[in-house]
């Protein structure tokens, strides 16, 4: 039996084995993120070897080079982090934060055995009226899949 949710960008469906999540999340965005990740982080590195080749004569090099990595590093750990799959198992998810962030998108995020996180914008502003409409259904799903949820 296939249960079916609209959220922001697409819907989720929950069928016998597994969630299917349509949010327009595709895998190469994760590949073009950590390639130009990689690209600050190498260009962070280039301007600190010009600082130390100038002998230390300009600041904006070292001053540069701190907040590209300062930055640039925590942001490539934090996507390395993230799964972009369409298919989650239920085994596969060990709870479910549901929370409104700041800028107002109401936000599930899977937390998977793999210590990884699928991010599923369910609504946002209001938007869809998710919130009022589908959310004791979508949290009672999940906790008929014994999956753990929690509501901030």
């Amino acid at each position: 039996m296939k249960i079916s949710f609209v959220i922001q960008k697409g819907d989720i469906i929950f069928e016998d084995e597994l969630i299917r999540i349509n949010d327009r999340k595709f895998k190469w965005e994760r590949f073009t993120t950590l390639v130009f990740g990689i690209a600050a982080i190498v260009f962070a590195i280039m301007t600190l070897i010009d600082y130390f080749e100038s002998d230390g004569s300009s600041e904006f090099g070292i001053i540069t080079f701190a907040i590209i990595f300062g930055l640039g590093v925590p942001s490539l750990v934090y996507r390395c982090k993230l799964n972009y799959s369409g298919e989650l198992k239920y085994s596969e998810i060990t709870k479910v934060i549901i929370h409104e962030n700041p800028l107002g998108l109401l936000i599930a995020d899977f937390i998977l055995a793999s210590s990884k996180k699928r991010h599923v914008v369910l609504d946002m502003n209001r938007e869809c009226n998710f919130e009022r409409s589908s959310l004791t259904g979508f949290v009672k799903e999940l906790k008929d899949r014994n999956i753990e949820t929690e509501e901030k």
